[in-house]
């Protein structure tokens, strides 16, 4: 099995309300020719949406263009709220 090798174009970094460390999200290019979406992001924390839930972790990572994935991972840094919990995410 290939391992996929990314480039990581950009970094973003939030303060975030009653957490002691900041949560980063960054924007990355895959070098892998047989990837059809070539942009994705990644975030170091997940947060709950509401108290029952777990942590949200979004299924779809990866888009056809920049900014498509980076509209999409800022859309989920602005919306991070740690009130109902935080979970590192490993593969960051």
């Amino acid at each position: 099995m290939d391992k996929e090798i990314s480039e990581v174009l950009k970094e973003y970094v939030i303060d975030v309300d009653d957490l002691e460390f900041r949560v980063k999200g960054r924007l990355v290019k895959t070098t892998n020719e047989g990837r059809q979406e070539k942009y994705g992001w990644a975030i170091s924390h997940y947060c709950a949406g509401t108290e029952d839930a777990g942590p949200y972790v979004p299924s779809k990572i990866w888009w056809d263009t920049y900014e498509a994935a980076e509209g999409n991972l800022l859309a989920y840094m602005k919306s991070f709220d740690a009130s109902f919990g935080v979970q590192p995410n490993k593969f960051y």
